[in-house]
């Protein structure tokens, strides 16, 4: 799949459900990640029993009601803290960083790379993966509901160290993700057109940065502040961030047009390297 071999149309189509389904196949990992966790700890006798948040068509195509169905205010009422802790840690903590370290991975095997729209699509899973890491940590770290919250209560530190000791972290992986993973993309895709190669870089952005920087959160909020100023503040700093960065990450940018020219290179090296060995073998 190369923007030379399908036409425009049906390359939106086909970005546009990908980004869908990913969506979904990240989710469902990290609601079971918490409900799995809490059956583990005998806080709850169904692990597979989420709550599917209704049939609204806003959670039909979003799943923007989904929850784990684990009642943390009983356990905090009845002392379990350390047991919410681990439940709340273990979407985020265990379900979304094994899907995108096995997503990070798929993208490296080359029988991945042999097969174009499988590539192309955990390119996407890998995307919503990291995008629900950031929702957490930063954007999410100081609200005062939501899976940070309970961890940090659950264990009575400041939401402060988590924000320090993951948020460096997390940055390091978004910075990876867009200088290595879509750089690799285009490669591995030969995707030469611009337009297209900017196309894609502003859709991660706008996922990135708009999306699981939670601006939706805002303009859907009778009340913007409920999670606490500080959430407010990063949320608002997310989205506004987003022209600055599709502005240094644009493909024109002497780094990027470098970073594609040897990714190129050795794309070519290893090729005709292995022809050779296939000759001196055969």
């Amino acid at each position: 799949m190369t923007r030379q071999t399908i036409s425009p149309s049906f390359f939106i189509v086909i970005t546009l459900l990908f980004i869908w389904l990913s969506h979904y196949l990240a989710v469902f990992p990290h609601e079971y990640a918490h409900s799995i966790m809490a059956w583990l700890v005998g806080e709850k006798e169904n692990p597979f029993a989420l709550d599917y948040g209704g049939t609204s068509w806003r959670n039909l195509l979003l799943l923007w009601n989904i929850d784990e169905n684990v009642d943390y205010s009983r356990m905090f009422a009845q002392g379990h803290d350390f047991q919410a802790a681990l439940c709340a840690f273990a979407g985020p903590g265990i379900g979304t960083v094994l899907m995108f370290v096995l997503g990070g991975l798929f993208l490296k095997e080359p029988r991945i790379k042999q097969h174009p729209y499988l590539y192309y699509f955990t390119f996407w899973f890998h995307l919503m993966n990291l995008g629900n890491l950031y929702d957490y940590v930063p954007i999410r770290t100081f609200a005062h509901g939501g899976d940070i919250a309970n961890m940090v209560r659950g264990l009575h530190i400041s939401p402060w160290w988590v924000f320090v000791l993951v948020g460096y972290p997390v940055a390091y992986l978004m910075w990876q993700f867009f200088t290595q993973t879509m750089i690799s993309l285009y490669v591995n895709l030969t995707i030469i057109n611009l337009p297209l190669q900017a196309g894609i870089m502003v859709l991660c952005v706008l996922l990135l940065f708009g999306w699981f920087g939670g601006i939706l959160g805002i303009i859907y909020s009778g009340n913007p502040l409920e999670s606490g100023e500080i959430t407010y503040f990063l949320k608002i700093a997310s989205f506004v961030s987003i022209p600055g960065v599709i502005s240094l990450l644009w493909p024109t940018r002497k780094w990027i047009r470098e970073k594609l020219e040897r990714s190129y290179l050795l794309r070519t090296s290893l090729s005709k390297g292995g022809q050779m060995s296939q000759v001196a073998n055969g």
